[in-house]
């Protein structure tokens, strides 16, 4: 199902992270496998799907995205990564999602820019529309420095999901003043998501986009942690997102 990345260098992807923006392992997925998985997506696509985290959840789904976390030679791809983007101590914590936009969630979900807060992005289209372009990612590479606090990094996301600074990332976007990825189904993409505002192109309602997830590396981790502590110690219930 997966290629073997047993040959790929973290130093030289990380240099190309640093220099281009992002990084691309072509043919990772198997044909096989793509035109299966896309088969089963299209064939139970309707329009009430969304942002899930599994479409329609089954034993197969996710066994393909349980399979690709644990792949060995995957995680030890982005530990590496992610210690050549932050030379200090962080949580080797992954987190995973299936994205699946169709009809009114792909003018919703699509050209909203955001910062992750995992070190490590990595994607892996696997259905495209028709439609040239469609599938395209957005970034403005490594836009803002590794944060010393949790609370600078909740400060940058709200300042970048207000509409002042949504509207000028769109402007930029139409400006073509962005680096865009022409992402590929079965290509396997790495960026610097905690670093790198990001945003995915829009696409016509019809169409379906499918893309598998995994972000590695949570920066933050103790300081959410002692957050979570203190939320559980007062008894209010609440923790700390790490999203």
């Amino acid at each position: 199902m997966f290629a073997s990345l047993a040959d790929e260098n973290a130093h030289n992807l990380a240099q190309h992270i640093d220099d281009t923006g992002y990084a691309v392992v072509e043919n990772y997925f198997s044909d096989e496998a793509l035109a299966a998985i896309g088969a089963k997506v299209e064939a139970n696509i309707d329009d009430s799907w969304n942002v899930l985290a599994s479409p329609r959840s089954t034993a197969e789904d996710e066994g393909f995205l349980d399979r690709w976390k644990k792949a060995p030679e995957f995680l030890a791809l982005c530990n590496s990564l992610a210690c050549e983007s932050y030379a200090n101590e962080f949580h080797p914590k992954t987190k995973q999602t299936l994205r699946v936009l169709h009809g009114q969630s792909s003018s919703i979900h699509s050209r909203q820019f955001h910062y992750d807060s995992y070190l490590v992005t990595a994607i892996l289209p696997l259905v495209a529309p028709k439609e040239t372009g469609s599938c395209d990612l957005y970034l403005i590479p490594n836009s803002r420095p590794h944060r010393k606090w949790y609370i600078s990094n909740v400060f940058d996301k709200l300042w970048v999901d207000s509409p002042v600074m949504q509207r000028h990332l769109k402007r930029k976007l139409l400006q073509s003043r962005l680096t865009k990825v022409e992402m590929v189904p079965g290509n396997l993409y790495f960026f610097w998501g905690y670093r790198s505002l990001h945003a995915s192109e829009r696409f016509e309602q019809s169409g379906i986009r499918c893309t598998a997830v995994i972000h590695y590396g949570l920066y933050h981790s103790q300081q959410l942690e002692k957050l979570r502590q203190a939320a559980t110690k007062d008894g209010d219930g609440e923790a700390a997102s790490d999203h």
